[in-house]
């Protein structure tokens, strides 16, 4: 069943904090979507008051168009706290949301289990779709301009480089992203550094290999979202600056 009626809910509405509050009420749509199994780990329900404080501040916050700074111990569940009011306004409002992290390890939850977990939840509970992309810096992705002009493994100072070279062409012929983090193995800056998508080394259209540029590939996927987009600091772009509204930062630490 599809609730039209959440489509048009906006901040500031009464329905808007009872729908956060079916959400996360202790026999809520949260705790009936738990346990849920995602990637391998059993995810179970347990109400936490200081939960369902942080997801009301970060809608006022939304309503009010203020900054808000939250902070909370591990195991109080940040994520959906601010997930879940962020996702019920994008969706209400047709709006962007990006949001940055300070680490990889937080970005890579958020993609691939919070966001899907809430996906699922917010389409078979409420009727409500959203979409979620990864956003990166020109610089994770691999560029075949550049791959192709690499040097020869066997010029490489030693045979760790040359393997770690043959490793990146060998993963370039198969991977559909072309993303750093996409590799079997963490790549050594200075060999990356050879063969990424650097801004300023770039031809765009003029490249014979333009067709075949991850980043651009990319490109037209982020730019049609309409929902929330995941993203490091450093990918925001050259001046700092985004398109979606709100931008909503988590940090590891301050």
């Amino acid at each position: 069943m599809t609730h039209e009626s959440t489509l048009a809910l906006s901040a500031g509405d009464d329905e808007f904090k009872a729908t956060l509050m079916r959400i996360f009420a202790s026999d809520g749509i949260l705790s009936r979507a738990l346990p849920s199994s995602v990637k391998g780990e059993t995810r179970v329900w347990e109400d936490r008051p200081q939960q369902r404080e942080m997801a009301l501040a970060v809608a006022a916050a939304i309503e009010e168009k203020t900054h808000l700074l939250a902070e909370a111990g591990t195991g109080v569940g940040k994520s959906y706290a601010y997930l879940i009011p962020f996702i019920l306004w994008a969706v209400g409002a047709k709006k962007r949301v990006l949001i940055a992290t300070h680490t990889k390890a937080l970005q890579q939850q958020l993609h691939e289990r919070d966001l899907p977990f809430l996906r699922d939840m917010f389409k078979e509970r409420l009727g409500l779709d959203f979409r979620f992309a990864l956003c990166l810096g020109t610089q994770n992705y691999l560029c075949p301009r550049r791959l192709a002009k690499s040097e020869s493994v066997s010029l490489f100072a030693t045979e760790n480089d040359s393997a770690e070279m043959r490793e990146i062409h060998n993963w370039a012929n198969r991977t559909k992203t072309g993303r750093a983090l996409d590799l079997p193995f963490e790549p050594s800056p200075h060999i990356w550094a050879q063969v990424n998508r650097e801004s300023d080394l770039c031809m765009g259209r003029a490249c014979h290999l333009y067709d075949d540029s991850f980043f651009y590939i990319a490109r037209p996927m982020h730019k049609s979202l309409s929902r929330l987009t995941c993203a490091q600091i450093c990918g925001l772009g050259s001046n700092g600056k985004s398109r979606a509204r709100p931008v909503l930062v988590r940090l590891a630490q301050l």
